[in-house]
């Protein structure tokens, strides 16, 4: 049985000592108190399970659930399967949010009548405490039918990868799972949220604040070759709307998909240099890539300059 608004907050939690604190605290104190906070402790080694019993002991709506490592998208199926509000949240145990960002979400989703709300973000980068905004909009801004899908893969005010600075209504994550095994995880399970939607909202302001760590897996070179899972998930994307015909979705889509070549091609490039065994992996993209050569370069969802990176990464220069 659902709670008529509530949000289940969902952190999944896996040796974060330093931070899981913060992130907690930050949850407690929403102006929101409509609140079931899941705490999946994935196995930690160091303090964090106590930390997260600790916090539960201050605050009745905090659950912690202690369970074998599984990775992200299992702790995060575990979250979905104890979850009973109307809304459902992920944020990451290094994050932390606005003290209004749950209330702010919600009521534009009441007031709308959405699916989804959307907020802006703060980057914070742990090396030097530098900050900056990304996918933030200046207004709130309401997106429905195909214009939705179109949104979410343009990227402008959408964070595609990350499942973590948006609210969703029960109904389109229902019966939706993140992709064990997966690095991408957050690629399917937002996109599969986004096309179950029929209405969303960006609240126009950045109230999610993504900390950017040392030593975070996205900054290991060389990566982890799960990280690679990506493309997959992106032909499986790929597949479906070309199956279903939604060919003005699919212009976007292929803004997106240069987005994610353009890092993991760099990323990849910079693997081989040190470890040989990527560079098979570096032939491969630039293959993907030039089957798609003809709706990236034509299309004019994409900006000049990106084609032009794209063009010198597969010449190799």
């Amino acid at each position: 049985m659902r709670k008529k608004g509530f949000i289940s907050v969902i952190v999944p939690v896996y040796n974060v000592e330093k931070y899981v604190e913060r992130c907690v605290e930050s949850i407690i104190r929403q102006t929101y108190d409509k609140l079931q906070i899941i705490l999946v402790d994935d196995g930690s080694k160091d303090k964090s399970g106590l930390i997260c019993d600790n916090l539960a002991q201050r605050d009745e709506r905090i659950s912690v659930l202690h369970k074998n490592w599984g990775g992200l998208a299992d702790t995060r199926n575990v979250g979905l399967a104890f979850a009973v509000g109307e809304y459902i949240s992920f944020i990451d145990s290094d994050d932390y949010i606005q003290d209004t960002m749950l209330e702010d979400m919600v009521r534009a989703i009441v007031r709308h009548s959405c699916d989804i709300a959307i907020c802006g973000r703060y980057d914070v980068f742990e090396e030097n405490f530098r900050t900056r905004k990304s996918f933030c909009l200046t207004e709130e801004r309401i997106f429905e039918g195909e214009g939705l899908l179109r949104e979410y893969f343009k990227g402008s005010g959408v964070e595609q990868s990350s499942c973590c600075d948006k609210v969703f209504h029960y109904r389109v994550v229902e019966k939706l799972r993140f992709p064990t095994g997966k690095t991408s995880e957050d690629v399917y399970f937002t996109y599969a949220a986004f096309n179950n939607a029929k209405r969303a909202v960006h609240v126009g302001k950045p109230l999610y604040y993504y900390w950017h760590r040392k030593g975070s897996i996205t900054a290991k070179v060389p990566i982890d070759k799960t990280e690679l899972d990506v493309m997959g998930l992106m032909k499986k994307i790929e597949r479906e709307l070309w199956r279903e015909g939604r060919f003005f979705i699919l212009k976007a889509f292929y803004s997106f998909y240069m987005s994610a070549f353009i890092t993991l091609y760099e990323e990849v490039r910079k693997s081989a240099e040190v470890d040989k065994s990527f560079e098979k992996y570096r032939i491969w993209l630039k293959t993907e890539a030039l089957v798609r050569i003809v709706f990236l370069l034509v299309n004019s969802y994409i900006l000049p300059e990106r084609k032009w990176i794209f063009i010198k990464m597969l010449l190799d220069v």
